[in-house]
């Protein structure tokens, strides 16, 4: 097959860039190679500063970036803000609410016959890029809902208060989702 010259694509494989005021990167590691670790913490301090900023107590700014928790693959669901490892039969293999991870039976209080199908209540992190984000989510579930060592739940099962208000996990994963989108 021989394309028309005038259909043809060229390249140019030198461009000065001293004229080109902005760009960026599509992070799948074509233009660049990231420090990644440098690199996840300052997208996840990044999202906690704008989280705080929306008016979320400051106390999350001491939350540290924890480079073992994030796991790719993993689904959010945010009727309960937990994160779920679901085969591809949709059977429930990992239960993680804030950062602790819940056993069978916890599992099953929830999630009575331990499968979950993916639908519109749940936002998947599919991406090693994602890691930052899923962080962030775990650490701001970790604060206000697994305020403890043992992690019980001290709130409704879609809902916590926060600052004296009640606020539901919809809500929350809304104003997560904000943060990050700035």
């Amino acid at each position: 097959f021989k394309r028309d010259i005038k259909k043809r694509v060229f390249v140019n494989r030198s461009v000065n860039l001293n004229k080109i005021q902005h760009y960026g990167f599509d992070m799948d590691y074509t233009l660049a190679m990231y420090k990644w670790p440098v690199y996840s913490e300052a997208l996840f301090a990044f999202a906690m500063d704008e989280f705080v900023g929306m008016g979320y107590t400051k106390q999350l700014g001491a939350v540290k970036y924890d480079i073992d928790f994030p796991v790719r693959g993993l689904w959010f669901d945010t009727l309960y803000v937990t994160f779920l490892k679901v085969d591809s039969f949709g059977d429930i293999r990992l239960f993680v609410l804030g950062y602790k991870h819940k056993t069978k039976r916890e599992i099953e209080k929830l999630y009575h016959n331990r499968f979950m199908a993916l639908t519109d209540r749940m936002y998947r992190f599919n991406t090693p890029f994602n890691g930052p984000e899923l962080m962030f989510f775990g650490a701001v579930i970790n604060f206000f809902v697994c305020n403890n060592a043992s992690c019980e739940q001290t709130h409704d099962k879609t809902g916590v208060i926060i600052g004296g208000k009640s606020v539901s996990f919809a809500a929350l994963f809304a104003d997560l989702r904000e943060a990050i989108e700035r």
